[in-house]
């Protein structure tokens, strides 16, 4: 007798755990939550002045921007393809590193900065009304 009710003890155990590993399944996603949306930012990035910085690799750690279209910056004497971010990656999505600065008077800078990548969507907390919210450039065929 003491058998039979260990036996169905075991029973609705596994019975239970089997619900559960059925139910964690069904309710993972099988690429993650994120997967849809890019979180890199290697790539061009327009400011509303017509601005491209176009991130890349310098190292295994480090990405730079340069000014690959000046826009508004030339007033400032920023010169085509000059590097401005200098940045490693925190986490998916999240950058932290330096943006140069430039005076008209011709005074340079780094300030700190901290970038956020959504999808096609740049912002960060240290740049000019221009380039504190950017977005992807598409690449074109």
């Amino acid at each position: 007798m003491l058998e039979k009710i260990n036996l169905i003890r075991v029973v609705k155990l596994l019975s239970l755990l089997s619900c559960f590993v059925l139910l964690i399944i069904a309710c993972k996603s099988p690429t993650g939550p994120s997967s849809s949306i890019s979180k890199d930012i290697i790539g061009d990035w327009e400011g509303c002045d017509g601005r491209v910085v176009r991130f890349g690799r310098l190292d295994r750690d480090t990405i730079t921007g340069r000014y690959t279209k000046l826009g508004g910056l030339k007033q400032y004497g920023f010169e085509q393809d000059e590097i401005g971010y200098k940045v490693v990656q925190l986490r998916p999505g999240i950058y932290t590193g330096q943006v140069k600065w430039r005076t008209t008077s011709g005074g340079v800078s780094w300030k700190n900065v901290t970038i956020s990548i959504e999808g096609d969507r740049y912002s960060d907390t240290s740049s000019d009304g221009c380039a504190k919210e950017m977005i992807r450039v598409k690449v074109t065929n």
